[in-house]
């Protein structure tokens, strides 16, 4: 193997060539932040210290830049990043320092905030995001969809970026403080080829899988216009470079037939067809994986294309670089390329959100049917009830309600022994909410409020038995109490009544109001009574 030099600075100033470098190594790859970990001899018995690691060299925070070259050939950069990790170790009297290093972009990971974006694509919102970090924007592929209002949720820019780049077929390249996004269906030139048996290919392992196939994929949303699913899109077919597998063909003998993406909310038709290509594309990315080991060579890049050949008809071809691993050590130096994509959405990784409850404790993540306990007064005056839940004592618990103010609201509180529904913000156990009640078999709505086939009544009605009955058959409302008082607004009879419960009655309607009294009539004024009309008949 050719020499290579190594030269390590720090802050511009480069490591002393007494310092004994064994081992670099340095990792990138699309939708991962680079890294690096260099390791030295380091430490000493006799003086009780380790001088590299006391030294600012290394200290946590700095600037290191790694350079390689071959012979008399030019430094080639091989990586920039900061010290994240320093730590010291001995193993049978020989002591070392291990320095880990991380790209700039890290910096977009650190900090999990939440933003509105008004008025922009997704590769704006990216570049965005990306000189917000104080990173650079390299090249960022257009995407179609221009939102009214894109959320960031308690989200990292990194997590945000990656997760908006994916949904829209982007993979994210992070070089050096330069931040590139770059649609993982295009065609790309081939930066290398090798020929297993004539190319130096120290190791290589390539994975066949049609386990993650499908034969098409399709995305629909809802559509509130029409209270309906609009037409499902369709993702344009992707065939790789590589292989001979009939992927389709494939897929629908492996069940795959096809991968239906459902989103119960509104979604503009573009997004739905860029989310159908990106899932499509990251399927077929994944169906040959592997990795491959050349002689160290610093100009390959993630998002390259390779060729490679000789390794049978189902693995030749030109294909997709996700990763470069450079490993120098005191045997030489090697370039790992790792091949294809995993078909996981980033969006599954169980990093992505915070920790449910905030990490405080043991979650409650699903609803829960609760039995309201009998009335006692909440200590801090926060309108809470208590609610026995499945093996739990009792529990204060807050009350949702569909409108709640200062001096107003909507006033109907559970009532003891009633059945409920329980949420806990956040996650949270120590902060139930009552969200609703629940009928059941054994406990019944009162007349007027079960469930038919057309529903033609509604009725709201109280503990006592006062109710308000809404019928839309007849387009009339009644209120009600138990002992028969009640008001009637008819629309089809077109009259208004006002009945108490001794049979005396005031009707309104159309050719006059009728005034009938069960007993006697008394008309007292503190003024005149005037009766006037056309006829006035006393009887």
């Amino acid at each position: 193997m050719t020499p290579y030099t190594a030269t390590i600075k720090s802050e511009g100033r480069v490591m002393s060539g007494e310092i004994e470098l064994l081992t670099i190594e340095v990792r990138r790859a699309l939708d991962r932040i680079a890294e690096a970990h260099l390791v030295v001899i380091d430490g000493s018995v006799a003086a009780g210290k380790f001088a590299i690691s006391d030294s600012p060299f290394f200290a946590v925070g700095k600037s290191i830049e790694i350079l390689l070259r071959y012979g008399d050939s030019p430094d080639r950069r091989l990586f920039t990043g900061l010290v994240v990790r320093q730590s010291v170790s001995a193993r049978e009297g020989a002591s070392e320092l291990r320095v880990e290093l991380k790209g700039a972009a890290f910096a977009l990971t650190r900090t999990r905030r939440s933003a509105v974006f008004r008025d922009q694509r997704d590769d704006e919102v990216i570049s965005a995001l990306v000189r917000g970090g104080g990173l650079r924007v390299g090249t960022i592929d257009a995407t179609r969809v221009k939102h009214r209002e894109l959320v960031q949720h308690h989200a990292t820019d990194w997590d945000f970026i990656l997760s908006r780049a994916d949904v829209n077929g982007l993979v994210v390249l992070a070089v050096d403080g330069l931040i590139s996004a770059r649609s993982m269906s295009a065609a790309g030139t081939v930066a290398a080829r090798y020929t297993y048996g004539l190319d130096e290919i120290h190791e290589f392992e390539l994975d066949l899988d049609g386990g993650d196939q499908w034969r098409s994929v399709t995305s629909c949303a809802w559509d509130p216009r029409a209270s309906a699913p609009p037409r499902p899109a369709t993702a344009k077919p992707l065939k790789i470079a590589a292989g001979n597998l009939n992927v389709e063909a494939t897929a629908a003998e492996l069940g795959g037939e096809q991968q239906a993406l459902r989103m119960p909310a509104p979604l503009a038709s573009d997004e739905l067809q860029a989310w159908a290509d990106a899932r499509l594309a990251r399927s077929r990315l994944a169906q040959l994986r592997g990795r491959l080991v050349v002689a160290g060579d610093a100009g390959l890049q993630p998002y390259d294309r390779i060729g490679l050949d000789g390794v049978g008809e189902r693995f030749n071809g030109v294909h997709f670089v996700s990763g470069v691993i450079h490993r120098v050590d005191q045997d030489g130096w090697w370039t790992e390329l790792e091949l294809g994509l995993p078909p996981t959405w980033f969006a599954r990784r169980p990093e992505l959100a915070e920790a449910p409850a905030g990490g405080l404790l043991p979650p409650a993540t699903e609803l829960q049917l609760g039995i309201v306990e009998a009335y006692a007064e909440d200590p801090d005056g926060e309108e809470r009830v208590r609610v026995r839940l499945p093996d739990l004592g009792p529990i204060w618990a807050r009350v949702s309600r569909p409108d709640a103010g200062e001096g107003r609201g909507f006033c109907f509180s559970p009532e003891p022994d009633d059945q409920v529904i329980v949420g806990f913000l956040g996650g949270d156990p120590r902060q139930p909410v009552i969200l609703g009640a629940l009928f059941s078999a054994g406990v019944a709505p009162p007349t007027g409020g079960a469930i038919t086939q057309d529903n033609p009544t509604r009725a709201l009605v109280s503990r006592s038995g006062v109710r308000v009955d809404f019928d839309d058959q007849r387009a009339a409302l009644t209120l009600a109490t138990p002992k028969g008082n009640q008001i009637v607004i008819d629309d089809d009879a077109g009259e208004i009544t006002l009945r108490d419960q001794n049979g005396s009655t005031v009707t309104l309607k159309a050719d006059g109001i009728a005034l009938r009294s069960a007993g006697d009539l008394t008309l007292e004024a503190r003024g005149k009574v005037v009766l006037k009309g056309m006829t006035v008949d006393i009887q």
